[in-house]
């Protein structure tokens, strides 16, 4: 379980006027969630995300992906859908992402 919070004095000290003084930050950031992986092959994985917006009680962020992992890195490929504003918008994505898991690895 994750929860992420920003108080509505720190968005409007971090923010551009014109964002932190939106309607969807009055009240700050208030989201819990849950991030998993589960294993179907030797270094694969099936990941997932969910995130839900305490404040305007709707799903904040959801995510579900292919992951192969090796010593030196993953890559991800995946679906994602996040709130876009507070008037129902939904921004959907496919992503690619690729990271490094060590500073060293041994090939």
């Amino acid at each position: 379980m994750n929860y992420r919070y920003a108080s509505p004095e720190y968005i409007q000290a971090t923010l551009p006027s014109y964002y932190s003084t939106a309607e969807q930050y009055k009240n700050g950031i208030n989201q819990v969630g849950a991030v998993a992986s589960w294993p179907i092959a030797d270094r694969w994985s099936i990941v997932g995300a969910y995130y839900f917006d305490t404040n305007s009680s709707k799903p904040a962020d959801q995510m579900l992906g292919l992951q192969y992992n090796s010593c030196c890195y993953a890559i991800r490929v995946g679906y994602e859908r996040k709130l876009n504003g507070w008037d129902n918008d939904k921004q959907h994505a496919i992503m690619i992402t690729r990271s490094a898991s060590t500073l060293s690895c041994a090939v």
